[in-house]
């Protein structure tokens, strides 16, 4: 099961603020491999191309649809979640 999520700064970030949230989010979202059963790889991209449309991408994929349920309420997700959406916008999801 793939898990892609696309998002956006919030316009209000400096840039400055838009780096260290970024690499805040990956380090923290890449951790959680280690954390969270039913995860097989976890990646977080940030843009650094002006062709691109969202400011960061999240590729990940599990082990089943039931492992993506699970991580989506896990509280070590929950945790991340909480500071993803204080800094982002115009999220975008696609599972497969």
């Amino acid at each position: 099961m793939k898990h892609y999520v696309f998002w956006d700064f919030v316009e209000t970030l400096s840039e400055e603020e838009k780096s260290e949230a970024a690499f805040k989010i990956k380090n923290e979202l890449e951790q959680l491999k280690d954390k969270i059963p039913g995860i097989v790889s976890i990646s977080v991209e940030i843009n650094d191309q002006n062709t691109s449309t969202r400011d960061l991408a999240l590729l990940s994929s599990f082990d089943s649809k039931e492992a993506l349920d699970a991580y989506q309420v896990h509280p070590e997700h929950n945790k991340v979640a909480g500071f993803i959406k204080s800094v982002t916008c115009n999220r975008v999801c696609f599972d497969f």
